[in-house]
């Protein structure tokens, strides 16, 4: 427990400064969006939809740049012993879900947060899932998500999660049927809200494990496109 959280903390020390050159290139970028938005690749720009969400990304932006979210987590690690690594069961479950390898290696669980007790909820914030006493295999799931998020598009994934939240679509993405249609229509992974794309992973891999939400044909075939479109947005 000690070394796994002495390793959790030297590690949170080294990243900002590894990541350095990318955050600000993501914080350029963003603040150059206007001109370069049209000829990008980044991420960040396939999700960015009115003006007021260029100005709200800035903030999360400066917290990446500025290691806050690392500095977060080293105060979690020193006031809350009881934070633990993924398991190895945990891992195996996420690996055959998510392809990349080095999603898992930074991740932490506290398992009595007091928030999450007293909400009822489990949550992320950022590379540390959060819940009271138990959490269920798909809802490790979901949250993953969140961290992927995280890892692609940065602490930004915080406001996109909480305007998913917000909307009147909430979570609910209209299960298989809107999903076959949404294949049909050509809608895009990252034109879900982020809680709608952490329930379709969520529910794809219920439908892999679970007999009774197992999926037929053309159904399982649009999860596994959504499932395919995520593994592949760099």
């Amino acid at each position: 427990m000690l070394l796994s959280k002495l390793r959790s903390i030297l590690i949170r020390l080294i990243i900002p400064i590894i990541n350095f050159p990318v955050r600000l290139l993501r914080l350029a970028s963003h603040l150059f969006y206007p001109f370069l938005s049209k000829v990008s690749t980044m991420p960040q720009y396939q999700i960015i939809k009115d003006w007021y969400d260029w100005f709200l990304m800035i903030p999360f932006y400066v917290i990446d740049l500025f290691g806050l979210a690392e500095l977060y987590e080293i105060l979690n690690e020193l006031i809350n012993w009881n934070i633990r690594d993924l398991s190895s069961h945990e891992i195996i479950m996420i690996d055959q879900i998510f392809k990349s390898n080095s999603l898992t290696k930074r991740v932490r669980v506290h398992a009595q947060n007091n928030i999450a007790k007293k909400l009822r909820i489990a949550y992320v914030s950022f590379r540390q899932i959060n819940f009271s006493e138990r959490i269920s295999n798909d809802i490790l799931i979901h949250e993953m998500v969140h961290i992927w998020q995280y890892k692609i598009f940065g602490a930004v994934y915080i406001y996109f999660a909480w305007k998913a939240q917000m909307s009147e679509e909430g979570y609910d993405y209209g299960s298989a049927p809107a999903l076959i249609k949404a294949v049909e229509q050509g809608k895009l992974f990252h034109e879900f809200n982020f809680e709608q794309q952490a329930d379709i992973i969520q529910d794809y891999y219920k439908s892999r494990n679970f007999k009774s939400h197992g999926l037929q044909g053309i159904e399982m075939a649009a999860y596994n496109a959504y499932h395919e479109a995520m593994n592949q947005l760099v």
